[in-house]
């Protein structure tokens, strides 16, 4: 399977058959406070990244879903040989990679260098967007020379990495129209991340890539239909963000695939976000459901770490330790905030 034109239903459900039952994470090192800081050279940890990858194993996980930065570019040579050790850490521990190249959510202008510390008690406070609202307003307004160098970057990792088996798929953006510092118009923002959406397809289908290209559907509400249409049409297999009551699983499935045609409903799918305790959306309750229905498992997030994300969205600094954990699967050091929950794990584990 492979090339410049969106799969079939038939060669999606053929991945899903060859690959298996994804059941993992989405990965941030706990001493990284946003993805640039997991990648960078300074604060690059593979080291931690092992220990880290051997935990998951260990708990009965077999992928991770990990954000890459458009801006790692700037020394490319470097950033791809990072990637190239974390892909061969992954191979050798038996997992598998969904790499994800550009995201609307949360702070909107990122740069390199040392990042700022987490704000403490803040959920995601130094997460940063990818390509950053400037460079995202410049490839909407057709800037060539942005748009050059998101599709140099685009293109380049596909290149090294797509024949890679520890890769699984490529996720070409987190939710479109995210939230974040942005703009005071919404309808200006989902605009341009419509632009920035075609783009990223076409410079990824460019390259004739094997493994499957994905966008998911994030965003129930009435302003974000033509995003959810676009998505469903240009994507191989069809992604999904769910952190609702379980109970609302099947139908917020069957509602986000309405948005393809009628064949499209038959495609493999994968929840590529799930599971926060505040919102009852559980490993006990959400996890067995999409083993059931044939759907993959990612759920957020692994250790407890800089990233904040044991805090609950929309969290305030400096407010103490939450009650209970909003994501997060393992303390700092390896153990488990609920043994139960590591036990579901590997009661369903596709490790078996």
């Amino acid at each position: 399977m492979s090339g410049s034109q969106r799969w079939t239903v038939e060669q999606s459900r053929a991945w899903r058959d060859e690959v298996g039952w994804l059941m993992g994470a989405n990965y941030l090192p706990r001493s990284a406070q946003n993805q640039l800081a997991m990648w960078q050279g300074e604060t690059f940890d593979l080291a931690m990244i092992r220990e880290e990858f051997g935990w998951a194993a260990e708990a009965g996980l077999n992928a991770f879903r990990i954000y890459l930065h458009d801006l790692l570019a700037a020394d490319l040579p470097g950033f791809l040989e990072r990637l190239e050790r974390v892909c061969e850490l992954a191979s050798e521990l038996g997992h598998r990679l969904i790499l994800v190249f550009f995201d609307d959510c949360w702070r909107p202008e990122p740069r390199l260098g040392p990042q700022l510390p987490a704000v403490p008690s803040m959920h995601n406070s130094r997460w940063v967007q990818s390509p950053g609202v400037l460079a995202r307003e410049r490839v909407a307004g057709g800037d060539a020379g942005e748009a050059q160098r998101l599709c140099d970057y685009v293109s380049a990792v596909i290149e090294r990495f797509d024949g890679h088996e520890a890769v699984v798929m490529w996720d070409l953006y987190n939710e479109p129209g995210g939230a974040g510092e942005v703009h005071d118009s919404v309808g200006r923002r989902l605009d341009e991340s419509l632009v920035l959406l075609e783009g990223v397809f076409e410079w990824a289908r460019g390259v004739g890539p094997t493994k499957p290209l994905t966008s998911g559907l994030w965003q129930r509400d009435e302003s974000f239909a033509e995003l959810n249409r676009r998505q469903s049409v240009l994507s191989d297999v069809m992604t999904f963000h769910f952190y609702g009551h379980p109970a609302r699983l099947a139908y917020h499935l069957v509602e986000y695939r309405s948005y393809g045609d009628e064949a499209d409903r038959e495609r493999a799918a994968v929840c590529t976000e799930y599971m926060a305790r505040t919102t009852h959306c559980l490993f006990f309750n959400t996890l067995p459901k999409l083993k059931e229905m044939g759907v993959g498992a990612i759920h957020w997030g692994l250790v407890r770490g800089a990233s904040n994300t044991v805090f609950p969205w929309g969290s305030k600094p400096n407010s103490g330790e939450p009650g209970v954990w909003h994501h997060d699967l393992l303390h700092a050091d390896g153990t488990a905030y609920d043994a139960a929950e590591v036990a579901v794990l590997r009661g369903l584990s596709p490790r078996g």
